[in-house]
């Protein structure tokens, strides 16, 4: 079975640097208890708010990485199609970040309850042990 693939453009607000984008068919299911709102798909937009960076255990368990983590905190995405995935943001990261990214984009509120000040966003963190990346999802219109 081939995989479908396209090459899209988007910028990255922070560098203003093209970001080189592949399209897949992938489909996800997902399920939260949420509130919707409008019925219709919005843009997300992505902000990485903190990298941590855990040496000491990076030092115990981890063999040493060359370039980790391409991510720098400031960095700003917006995604509309939740199929693209900037190439700065690594696959565990967007497969961490997508269902969140589709319940906002269809209007959904309050993932998790009233853990948000804006209910139209969450606070997410990708997969990675030793240097986790914690990310700002929001709703934009």
């Amino acid at each position: 079975m081939r995989l479908l693939q396209k090459t899209h453009s988007i910028s990255c607000e922070k560098s203003k640097k093209p970001l080189l984008l592949k399209k897949k068919n992938n489909k996800k299911n997902s399920t939260a208890n949420i509130t919707y709102g409008e019925n219709h798909m919005c843009k997300v937009r992505i902000t990485v708010v903190k990298i941590a960076n855990h040496e000491d255990l990076s030092a115990k368990y981890e063999i040493p990485q060359d370039d980790p983590c391409p991510m720098s905190e400031g960095m700003i995405f917006t995604v509309d199609d939740f199929s693209l995935k900037p190439h700065e943001i690594c696959e565990s990261a967007w497969q961490t970040l997508t269902p969140f990214m589709m319940t906002l984009g269809c209007g959904g509120k309050r993932i998790y309850g009233d853990w948000m000040k804006n209910p139209q966003s969450a606070m997410i963190s990708c997969n990675d042990g030793f240097r986790p990346v914690s990310f700002l999802l929001e709703a934009v219109e």
